[in-house]
């Protein structure tokens, strides 16, 4: 498709960047005119520098007359779209049109500009009135924009800008990358995986959509590169499937969605051999899949899960986005800069919200590999871990920490006498009582059964004991309510222990010790506390 700009474009002082003006334009069809014939023609047909025709299979071609009033003698001519196979300016020299290439036929190196989008030096002397032309092919959209820089003005505000936004969004997004690759090592659920994987070929789609990659040197593959669409896609809907338990509130929905990531997959080997239609079948299909994902997740809240109402939101600010983005690029609404690039913003803030989330829900399953799920206390594992790392501690500083094994005397009668719930809310009061009164550095765990376990940081066994007989009091005062309105009292037998620093010495002979103090206790006649 080829476009002409034709309009009398006065540069001046007071304007280092022009952006705003109207073009007149001339489509050829049939591709085969040439600028001998086009500079006869009459442009009749114009449109704003900042324009969408959508996708057309012909040439454009602009003209563009710019009469020069400042005192400065140098500008560029920049089209802010990469996608364009052909775009070349031609420029009368002593009679004769000289032609300077640019588009994705032309590696970097070779354009009059080394800049990933088209870009053109341009000479006008002070007082001077010239005419240029600009001949536009593309295989995906017509849309862009023409832009008009004083040289010095392009060095300070055009690319570096440029450059510098991108950079900030890829530099958040590889950040994002790690993070949840760092949640995915850890502790091995998918969900981290497939946004890894999202995000990951999300940035490598910006990288396209901006023509980053042309940096690199890869052109002539800047058109196999869309293969990123249809992954971007497989890994979202895993991800989606995965975050609103799909699989489990509705499996054949489920199976619809595995459906589509099998299309999606399948679409990766064509995109990647033609372009054309494939990218088209892919972004038809993605509309599918949008609305398919928007209606899970409104059934999904309806069943009370709430994390699908922050999916919901989020996802349709990002997909109202991307329908923006679409339909500037299909030609459907205008090319204004909020609605062609509203969607890297929108999905900035769609990946970072998410990463928060997978955060806390990382911060809530590593808490929960960590705790008792009736108590809310340690667990047994993590207690035996935290206490080795003491006990190298104790070792190395020779300050001697002690543990306290504490257990509910005849705790049995009250399970055969008022129930299992009985005894588990008691335990949970226990489990409070013994929060409210230990300090902070303690460590607290649910030992097994009625039994639980305190390591006191840097307490000898005498000041352990004196602990302990505080704990067995407040047990013994506490008036503990059952569900069935009844006030019960219990009491709690301890065995105290202390570390040494042995070499030999070991975090399980602690708390051994501790147990058989635990049956002294409960020898001597329970409700007691013993240490050696």
């Amino acid at each position: 498709m080829t476009y002409i700009l034709s309009a009398n474009v006065i540069l001046n002082n007071t304007a280092k960047k022009v952006d705003h003006f109207t073009l007149s334009y001339l489509y050829d069809p049939s591709q085969l005119l040439d600028i001998e014939q086009i500079a006869q023609t009459k442009f009749t047909n114009t449109v704003p520098s900042q324009f969408s025709f959508g996708y057309v299979d012909g040439t454009t071609w602009y003209k563009i007359t710019l009469k020069n009033q400042s005192d400065t003698e140098e500008f560029v001519l920049s089209f802010l779209e990469p996608f364009s196979d052909v775009l070349n300016l031609y420029r009368q020299k002593d009679g004769i049109f000289v032609k300077s290439k640019s588009g994705l036929d032309v590696p970097l190196d070779e354009r009059e500009v080394y800049d990933s989008n088209p870009t053109f030096n341009l000479h006008i002397k002070k007082g001077q009135t010239k005419t240029y032309y600009i001949e536009a092919h593309s295989k995906f959209s017509s849309a862009g924009e023409f832009v008009i820089y004083a040289k010095d003005a392009y060095a300070t505000q055009g690319k570096p800008l440029f450059i510098g936004a991108y950079m900030f969004y890829f530099g958040s997004l590889f950040i994002v990358i790690l993070f949840n690759l760092f949640l995915f090592i850890t502790i091995k659920e998918r969900i981290y995986a497939y946004y890894t994987a999202y995000t990951f070929f999300y940035a490598l789609f910006i990288l396209v959509l901006s023509g980053f990659d042309l940096y690199f040197g890869y052109e002539s593959l800047h058109e196999h590169f869309h293969i990123v669409t249809p992954l971007v896609m497989v890994f979202l809907v895993l991800f989606s499937s995965y975050f609103l338990q799909t699989k489990v509130f509705y499996p054949k929905l489920f199976k619809l969605l595995m459906a589509n990531v099998l299309v999606y997959a399948m679409l990766v080997p064509l995109v990647f051999i033609t372009v054309d239609p494939w990218i088209k079948v892919a972004n038809t299909i993605t509309t599918f899949t949008f609305i398919l994902l928007i209606i899970i997740a409104i059934m999904t809240i309806k069943k009370g899960f709430t994390l699908a109402k922050y999916y919901l939101f989020i996802m349709l600010i990002y997909i109202s986005s991307l329908g923006l983005m679409s339909s500037v690029l299909m030609g459907d609404i205008p090319n204004t800069h909020f609605n062609r690039y509203i969607f890297i913003l929108a999905s900035y803030l769609e990946i970072i919200s998410f990463s928060l989330i997978l955060a806390k829900i990382y911060s809530q399953t590593k808490s929960a590999a960590e705790r008792d799920p009736l108590t809310g206390l340690y667990n047994r594992r993590y207690f035996s871990n935290i206490a080795d790392k003491n006990l190298k501690l104790s070792k190395k500083h020779k300050q001697a920490f002690s543990i306290l094994m504490i257990d509910i005397d005849l705790f049995k009668n009250v399970n055969d006498t008022y129930g299992h719930q009985a005894g588990d809310e008691i335990l949970i009061q226990l489990s409070h009582k013994l929060i409210e009164i230990s300090r902070v550095q303690d460590i607290i765990s649910r030992h097994g059964g009625e039994e639980f376990i305190i390591l006191l940081p840097n307490t000898n066994i005498a000041k352990a004991t004196k602990v302990a007989n505080n704990i067995r009091q407040e047990v013994e005062d506490m008036q503990l309510n059952i569900h069935s309105g009844e006030t019960l009292n219990i009491t709690v037998s301890i065995g105290v222990s202390q570390s040494i620093f042995g070499d030999n010495l070991s975090i399980e002979k602690i708390i051994l010790d501790s147990d058989i103090n635990l049956y002294q206790a409960k020898e001597n006649g329970r409700n007691q506390v013993y240490s050696v």
